[in-house]
């Protein structure tokens, strides 16, 4: 979230430390409670896509021809 807030928008411009600093405050509110969803949601769905493969390798194993 830093560098993607923080980075120089135009060459030779400063940007003044009390914009930076609001700019940074108030992009945390929505890059933390979005970033932890995206991350939740992330690990869940590959989670589950792990666990379905293992129960389909096992379903094979376990399978009588």
């Amino acid at each position: 979230m830093v560098f993607s807030v923080a980075a120089p928008r135009l060459k030779g411009v400063e940007m003044p430390v009390a914009a930076l600093t609001t700019r940074l405050l108030a992009s945390s509110l929505l890059f933390g409670p979005f970033g932890l969803a995206m991350g939740t949601g992330v690990g869940l769905l590959a989670d589950g896509l792990r666990r379905s493969v293992i129960k389909g390798r096992e379903d094979k194993k376990n399978r009588i021809v």
